[in-house]
């Protein structure tokens, strides 16, 4: 993000929590390998419209309401999954 010193990029972000996610184990009582694939895609919207803020200090949020971010996220991912032979 602009202004903010050592901010990671959507793509740093998704790598790193899909990191994290090997570390879990059966002790943890969670599905290792869904939790990596859910890492790997759950900004995949991020990736193409970029990393709105929408909630915390009014300030520091884009100009833009949850709705529409999560429609602008649904409209990406269709667009991509649209070039997929077989998924669009």
């Amino acid at each position: 993000r602009s202004g903010v010193k050592g901010a990671e990029s959507v793509a740093d972000h998704m790598f790193r929590m899909a990191m994290i996610s090997f570390l879990v184990g059966p002790k943890e009582g969670l599905d290792k390998d869904k939790c990596i694939k859910m890492a790997l895609v759950h900004d995949i919207g991020e990736a193409v419209i970029g990393d709105l803020v929408v909630v915390g200090e009014k300030d520091k949020q884009d100009k833009i309401t949850k709705e529409e971010k999560q429609k602008l996220e649904r409209k990406a991912v269709q667009e991509m999954c649209a070039k997929i032979p077989g998924v669009g």
